[in-house]
């Protein structure tokens, strides 16, 4: 879910704010006709963000078991994956509100938001076909 919003969402980063529930509410019709309502939602962006954030930190506790005794980190592009996407929608819902900062965190999630997308949909893919494999 956060690699297609990544991608297929509005970049509140070019100009096009959605500084209130207003505004959203003003383009709900034309968002419900083209399929993109949720993505272009501020708040659900937020709860996005968050849940892909903290999906990839509990990720990291996961392990995976081997020969029933060596256990060695597993799923760490679906880690990288989540936190990366978590915290590019987070910028990004900070951007919708009309809080932009020139900070260096800030400057690499909103322009590289794309590359985050897909990746986020990569690793996903990745991690369904082969799920055994380790790092994936």
């Amino acid at each position: 879910m956060t690699g297609l919003i990544l991608v297929y969402g509005t970049d509140f980063s070019q100009g096009e704010n959605l500084s209130s529930e207003d505004d959203f509410d003003a383009e709900a019709d034309s968002d419900a006709r083209s399929g993109s309502l949720f993505f272009n939602n501020p708040s659900f962006r937020l709860v996005i963000s968050i849940l892909a954030a903290l999906t990839g930190i509990l990720k990291l506790a996961a392990t995976v078991h081997i020969k029933d005794d060596v256990s060695i980190f597993g799923d760490f592009f679906c880690v990288i994956a989540g936190i990366t996407g978590g915290l590019a929608l987070f910028f990004d819902w900070r951007t919708s509100r009309g809080e932009t900062e020139d900070n260096f965190l800030a400057a690499i999630f909103t322009k590289n938001r794309k590359f985050i997308g897909y990746f986020c949909i990569a690793a996903g893919f990745l991690h369904f076909v082969l799920p055994r494999v380790i790092f994936l």
